[in-house]
């Protein structure tokens, strides 16, 4: 399934996005926190709006990149799908 890059530290998180997607991360917005409950856990997603920049052309693709109707497509674990949902 489907999901979004999870760091613990926001460093960490622009330090992998520069690295990874070869971009330059301009500025970073904390979301409102989203709560899913599974059977046997709770799982509290903090998620973060990364606002970025192409650092330049390079031929290491890493991963897919979708629009946002697009993406619903996708196999998508239902918490990933109820953020996404919020940004719509």
């Amino acid at each position: 399934m489907w999901s979004f890059p999870e760091r613990q530290e926001k460093e960490e998180l622009i330090a992998y996005c520069e690295r990874t997607f070869h971009f330059s991360v301009d500025n970073i917005e904390q979301l409102p926190e989203l709560t899913h409950v599974f059977s046997h856990f709770k799982l509290t997603i903090r998620p973060l709006l990364i606002t970025s920049r192409p650092k330049g052309v390079t031929d290491k693709s890493v991963g897919n990149w979708y629009k946002i109707d697009d993406i619903m497509q996708l196999g998508l674990p239902a918490p990933v799908r109820s953020f996404l949902h919020t940004l719509q």
